[in-house]
């Protein structure tokens, strides 16, 4: 049985753990250089983490004492899409319809939508995202040290 709730700041370390999971499965499909562990060791930190439970809206999937997923999104703002700054599920997690039901909660705490981008390279989250209703509208670059990477930007249409 999954439970959808809100992070505490005790699921830091574990929420760190999962990113640094997803995304190196995600995006180190060569190996990891030294950009790509600057970025790990800063952005998966349990400081890092602490900081953005404290400062965004922070949802965990949840199985028992386990975590196996998270979203971050920014604080929804009155007549602002908010922008879904995170949205990852552990790879044994996903294809289950555990992603549906947590994009679903985040949708629920963005009354006026989100936006999210998404690396170019991510078909089977470009995929997913489309198949949730999600459309593409535009493009911009995740810089990583000196490299750009595209990114597609999807947001949701109100209904």
């Amino acid at each position: 049985m999954f439970n959808i709730r809100n992070a505490h700041l005790d699921d830091s370390g574990k929420l760190a753990a999962i990113g640094y999971t997803v995304w190196v499965t995600t995006y180190a499909k060569e190996g990891i250089r030294d950009s790509f562990l600057n970025f790990l060791a800063n952005e998966f930190s349990n400081e890092h983490m602490q900081e953005r439970i404290k400062k965004n809206q922070v949802l965990v999937v949840e199985s028992g004492e386990h975590l196996c997923g998270y979203s971050v999104m920014e604080q929804p703002e009155t007549g602002k899409k908010c922008e879904l700054i995170t949205f990852y599920l552990l790879p044994e997690f996903q294809g289950k319809g555990l992603g549906k039901t947590l994009l679903e909660a985040v949708k629920q705490q963005a009354p006026e939508g989100l936006w999210l981008s998404c690396y170019e390279g991510n078909k089977q989250a470009l995929s997913f995202y489309k198949k949730q209703g999600l459309k593409c509208i535009g493009s911009r670059y995740f810089e990583l040290e000196s490299e750009k990477h595209l990114n597609w930007i999807f947001e949701s249409q109100l209904t």
